[in-house]
């Protein structure tokens, strides 16, 4: 969401560094390493060394795709990585641990309408429920 006000709502990784908006905390997961299941297999048969290549991915959904083709190993949240199949992708815990809390953005404002409230309401309680399962 831009800090330009120019949407009702918005999600994303907290805190942002605007203080233009509201941040309401809706589920929190950690980062996790995310390599193809054949990368470690390669990687430990090699007897020669390996050139690193670093690339720079702008969704953690596009860094799952490269990793699951082969192309290296990825960090990203444990909520994307757990939509990829267990073929596809291996998700690999760091340690230490890496907390990753995601929100709702809201403009600040003194009302706001009955369908936004509803929406951030519906989230919430659609993060809550499923608590359990992150």
């Amino acid at each position: 969401m831009s800090t330009s006000l120019s949407a009702d709502i918005g999600i994303a990784l907290l805190p942002t560094s605007s203080e233009r908006l509201d941040e309401l905390p809706l589920v929190t997961t950690t980062a996790v390493a995310v390599v193809a299941r054949s990368h470690l297999s390669q990687a430990l048969g090699e007897d020669e060394l390996i050139q690193i290549t670093q690339f720079e991915a702008s969704s953690v959904d596009v860094c799952c795709h490269l990793a699951a083709a082969g192309m290296g190993v990825g960090i990203v949240n444990s909520l994307t990585a757990s939509s990829f199949t267990k073929n596809e992708l291996i998700a690999l815990e760091l340690a230490p641990q890496v907390p990753l809390t995601y929100g709702i953005l809201i403009p600040p404002r003194s009302t706001r309408s009955i369908i936004e409230d509803r929406a951030i309401e519906l989230l919430l309680g659609n993060a809550e429920k499923h608590k359990h399962q992150i």
